[in-house]
């Protein structure tokens, strides 16, 4: 289903289905319509003016498109830890677009990868490969997109293993 903030155009074809234009009735050419889809079994869709829906579909023959996903990667400061890391990435079959490297106290550094994913399971092989790699501690999203992790709020109450606390 397709949840619509303004009623678009949409043209009837064969078979009683709607073919979306893309293009707000009374809207200028420059404005782009701003469309929600959503699973059929979403509650706020459920809830939502069923005048507004539209039945859509996804093109299955259609090629997921690369994006950029920022991964930060907190890991042992260590000669070769860069060549490491970047080879597990490369050994996900994705590409790197930048990487910055962080030097942070007590042998520890963190290292913050731009790659380019086309779909989850790119992201998940990466993440299983950094994982997997020795002196990487931990693993996660960064940027925009990231989620707040419990563990991330609490990393600054961890005492590094090579740091004695009077707790």
């Amino acid at each position: 289903m397709l949840s619509m903030g303004k009623r678009l155009r949409a043209s009837s074809r064969e078979g009683g289905a709607s073919k979306f234009t893309g293009k707000d009735e009374d809207e200028d050419e420059d404005k782009q319509p701003q469309l929600t889809v959503s699973r059929s079994s979403c509650e706020l869709l459920l809830e939502s003016d069923v005048q507004r829906h539209i039945d859509v579909s996804w093109d299955q023959e259609a090629q997921p498109t690369q994006r950029p996903v920022e991964i930060e990667v907190e890991c042992e400061d260590s000669p070769g830890m860069l060549a490491s890391m970047s080879r597990a990435i490369s050994h996900a079959s994705v590409n790197i677009a930048s990487v910055v490297l962080k030097k942070l106290p007590a042998g520890y550094g963190v290292a913050r990868f731009e790659v380019m994913v086309a779909t989850q399971k790119d992201l998940d092989r990466v993440f299983t490969k950094l994982q997997g790699t020795k002196g990487v501690l931990h693993v996660a999203r960064s940027g925009a997109n990231a989620r707040k992790s419990k563990r991330r709020r609490l990393r600054s109450s961890i005492v590094p293993p090579n740091l004695m606390s009077d707790e």
